[in-house]
């Protein structure tokens, strides 16, 4: 039952965040959900419970359960939320979009950070990832090649939470160049940027090398 709970949440949650239901609108009373998802009215009303918790929803008594915009009720924990639905195919493309351009930010700013806290060991491990000796072809193994650079990159930032925004974000991350190098295949010119950017970086040009990654970043944006 814990189980199907969690599906019925989970189902709901991506209702919401993809705009099936506007902000103000009610959901279908618990006696319909309870129909529809084939479980009992406390089933429902406990998953009710678990959405007001979240800041999706707010249960009004006698007024049915009113859904809240999320962009203002939300918390960091929905974040979570979010990047579990990004492989659905109906999520709002809106989402997506922020996501990147949230990225994109982050990276920009991280490069310039690291060309300040960087050592040259950082910079040699860096090279090393980015291997530039090895053509790739497979795209799971390019996505990966980009994410670990990019991962690293916020690590030596010395910025304790880049890192973990940039892990958070790695299932959206690695779905998305996955994709793209699919259909791109080992891009030269992303690999020029790269190589650009490690010179930046092992010469402490900050300035330049955030200009470098936020090209790099706006492949996202595209």
């Amino acid at each position: 039952m814990k189980r199907l709970k969690e599906d019925i949440v989970q189902e709901l949650e991506f209702r919401i965040l993809s705009e099936k239901y506007d902000p103000g609108e009610r959901l279908p009373p618990e006696r319909d959900l309870a129909a529809e998802f084939a479980v009992s009215r406390p089933v429902i009303h406990e998953a009710l419970l678990i959405l007001e918790g979240r800041g999706l929803v707010t249960m009004r008594p006698r007024h049915g359960v009113v859904v809240n915009d999320f962009r203002q009720e939300g918390t960091l924990d929905l974040l979570t939320t979010l990047l579990l639905h990004t492989e659905e195919e109906n999520l709002n493309p809106h989402v997506l979009s922020s996501l990147y351009r949230v990225r994109a930010l982050m990276e920009s700013d991280a490069a310039v950070l690291a060309c300040n806290a960087g050592k040259t060991a950082d910079w040699d491990l860096l090279e090393e990832i980015m291997s530039f000796d090895h053509h790739l072809s497979n795209p799971s193994e390019l996505a990966l090649r980009d994410f670990r650079i990019h991962q690293q990159i916020a690590l030596i930032s010395g910025n304790i939470v880049y890192p973990l925004l940039i892990n958070s974000l790695r299932p959206v991350y690695l779905e998305y160049l996955k994709n793209f190098y699919g259909k791109k295949g080992d891009s030269r010119e992303i690999r020029d940027l790269q190589r650009d950017l490690l010179v930046c970086f092992r010469q402490s040009d900050g300035e330049k090398a955030g200009k470098i990654m936020k090209k790099l970043s706006s492949y996202t944006l595209e």
